[in-house]
């Protein structure tokens, strides 16, 4: 058993749950799509016993007795346990709970739920190789990781490679230096949309499959998709648009290197539109002076134990965010045997000043730890990895998106209305690998995309949150 064919299992779970929710939206007017993040896996050291914990962010749209179409966003915990008998990996244990619910959104439109689309079959169940999912998955993301650009070489160069991003292609874009071009086109006229994205997406949930020869492979991604229409000289006017769906790929490995071969990007669902500004906090995404960076390379790669650690890493300074035990965290990862690590949380753009050895960064999480109050719970989510080498396998980059969602108590009218900052960040860590210790040797986060703030009734919210006396947020696999 290996930690990718945890994930693998988990996710057609959720996207044969998304099948039926597609269905009962049509029916009932009432459905869910789940993006999931910051997983993290264990592995028993027979390789016979597995678990796998994450969050998801789980948006319910549905009508309500008044007749008003509502987005609601339930914050959850899904952990789920497997065990391997006679060749066979089997789910043995699953639990999807409620953290927290936030105050919906109400839709000025009515949904059209009639015209719901089905959501796509799933692979075929392929061969059971880790090393080639981890590449596979890496090359999907890194689309999505250069938000566009420089993407022609990660296509096959068959003329029958293709591209078609709804919303984003009049029609499917055929063969790799078409799609080259398309992607150059589209970039460049982000300049007339006030530098603000016209792409920029994340993935979760992926099933991927290894076929054949071993030169195949398929793979089925949950998405969430921003665009910003931006062209009014008025800002009032401009428009954040989110699209829940899915990427739906073909993979072929040419001269030792998986290339994409076809990709389809579909929407499911799409959100209520939100007012964008890119002037109130600091964000990339609308300032002309800042390009985006590329900061993943094609064809590196990582070890399944290397990745599922980084996956590890991670999680715990998800956890640790939540649990206000940032300092203990600190210790374990940033304390380098030899040399000093370095810390930049870009919030305030060229303005932030990075920390660059220890005692620097513990005041900084000292800070944030004296803030933390129990219940109020901030919700830094990483997904869309990318995890790769550096130079040598004692050093790795690992690229993230974060659905960050920050709890700001000290703006609460009260505890029956909480703001929470929104934004897509962006993580790009540098880890060293030290005695056979992997540590932080750099560790970056940058605002994405600024987005309206969400809000929250901890005294009417369902979830774990709601529970009188509840102590600290949950560790992973204890709920």
């Amino acid at each position: 058993m290996q930690y990718t064919d945890l994930e693998n299992l988990t996710a057609r779970y959720l996207h044969q749950d998304h099948q039926i929710q597609m269905e009962e939206g049509r029916y009932c007017k009432d459905f869910r799509l789940s993006m999931w993040a910051s997983p993290v896996y264990r592995l028993s050291e027979d390789g016979r016993e597995g678990g796998m914990s994450c969050d998801t962010f789980t948006y319910r749209i549905f009508r309500k007795a008044d007749g008003k179409d509502c987005c609601q966003v339930l914050i959850k915990r899904l952990e789920c346990c497997f065990s391997q008998g006679d060749g066979q990996i089997s789910m043995t244990n699953l639990r999807w709970s409620t953290i927290q619910e936030m105050k919906p959104w109400e839709y000025k439109i009515p949904f059209p739920y009639e015209t719901l689309r089905d959501w796509p079959q799933l692979a075929l169940s392929g061969k059971n190789d880790g090393k080639e999912v981890l590449a596979v998955r890496n090359l999907q993301n890194l689309v999505f990781e250069h938000r566009l650009h420089e993407i022609a070489p990660l296509f096959s160069a068959r003329e029958q490679a293709s591209l078609f991003i709804e919303h984003c292609t009049k029609e499917t874009v055929y063969g790799q230096a078409r799609i080259g071009e398309w992607a150059e086109e589209l970039l460049a006229g982000e300049k007339e949309n006030h530098h603000c994205y016209l792409f920029f997406g994340i993935t979760g949930i992926p099933v991927i499959e290894i076929y054949g020869d071993g030169k195949c492979a398929e793979g089925l991604f949950m998405t969430e998709v921003c665009r910003i229409h931006a062209a009014s000289e008025n800002k009032e006017e401009w428009k954040l648009y989110r699209h829940l769906g899915f990427v739906h790929s073909r993979f072929l490995k040419e001269e030792g290197q998986w290339r994409i071969l076809t990709m389809e990007l579909q929407t499911a669902a799409d959100l209520p539109p939100v007012c964008y500004r890119n002037d109130l906090r600091y964000d990339k995404s609308g300032q002309s002076d800042e390009p985006w960076n590329i900061d993943q390379k094609k064809d590196g790669f990582v070890t399944l134990e290397d990745g599922m650690e980084a996956e590890k890493i991670i999680n715990g300074w998800v956890l640790a965010c939540r649990r206000g035990t940032l300092l203990s965290y600190m210790e374990r990862y940033f304390k380098l045997p030899k040399g000093e690590p370095s810390m930049m949380i870009r919030s305030f753009g060229a303005k932030t000043k990075k920390l660059e050895n220890l005692v620097q960064i513990r005041e900084k999480l000292e800070d944030m730890t004296a803030q933390y109050r129990n219940r109020y719970y901030t919700f830094h989510a990483p997904t869309t990895p990318v995890l790769q080498y550096d130079g040598d396998k004692d050093h790795m980059t690992g690229t993230w998106f974060d659905c960050g969602t920050t709890n700001l108590r000290s703006a609460a009218k009260g505890p029956e209305d909480i703001p929470y900052m929104i934004f897509r960040n962006k993580y790009v860590h540098h880890f060293q690998r030290i005695n056979g210790k992997w540590y932080f040797a750099e560790f970056y986060g940058e605002p994405v995309i600024s987005m309206p703030d969400w809000h929250f009734d901890m005294k009417h919210s369902r979830g774990f949150v709601s529970v009188e006396g509840t102590e600290c947020y949950p560790d992973a696999f204890i709920m």
